[in-house]
């Protein structure tokens, strides 16, 4: 083939859609992404119903019979678990802040190794929160410890896979951005 049986391909090969621009511009933007909805949807949620445990936990729990560092622990995990979800959504909102695609995707594996770290510490800081909260008033029997014990096994098993999951989407990530930029 020639080119100009290429050229006469090509122009025969419209689909008859024009678009205009606005149209191009909102079908690019990244904010209208149906992932990022989803987790835009998803932040709010927790958003609200972690403010509702902080407006509510000294009334609807008794917080005032709960010892300070209960309280304390439980106030900062879940702020610290809301603050990286904002965090992380801003990353995946804006992933291109360099002026070239390598440096920019390097960049952006750093910020994802960072999210996956402070997204399982403050999971880990919120759960321990919630646990001190609501069992600092308990007397343990052994029946008790059993399903304290059950929900620990629970939690790191909810970990584990937090984990595995943030690891492989990091890894699929970096594979991409490798074969993108030609490398091996």
């Amino acid at each position: 083939m020639n080119l100009d049986e290429m050229k006469a391909n090509w122009q025969n090969a419209s689909t008859g859609q024009h678009f205009q621009k606005e149209e191009l511009n909102s079908m690019t933007r990244l904010r209208q992404h149906p992932v990022l909805n989803r987790i835009r949807t998803k932040l709010v949620v927790e958003a609200v119903a972690m403010l509702a445990l902080l407006f509510l936990f000294n009334d609807a729990f008794d917080g005032s019979s709960k010892p300070m560092h209960a309280n304390v622990t439980l106030i900062f995990g879940a702020l610290l678990y809301l603050g990286s979800n904002l965090y992380s959504f801003f990353v995946l909102q804006h992933p291109i802040l360099k002026l070239n695609i390598q440096d920019s995707l390097q960049h952006f594996l750093q910020q994802l190794y960072r999210i996956r770290t402070w997204s399982l510490v403050a999971s880990i800081l919120y759960t321990i929160g919630i646990l001190l909260f609501f069992s600092s008033n308990v007397v343990f029997d052994f029946k008790k410890l059993l399903i304290l014990g059950a929900i620990m096994v629970a939690v790191v098993v909810f970990l584990y896979f937090s984990y595995s999951l943030w690891t492989k989407w990091i890894d699929r990530i970096r594979l991409s951005a490798r074969e993108l930029l030609g490398e091996e």
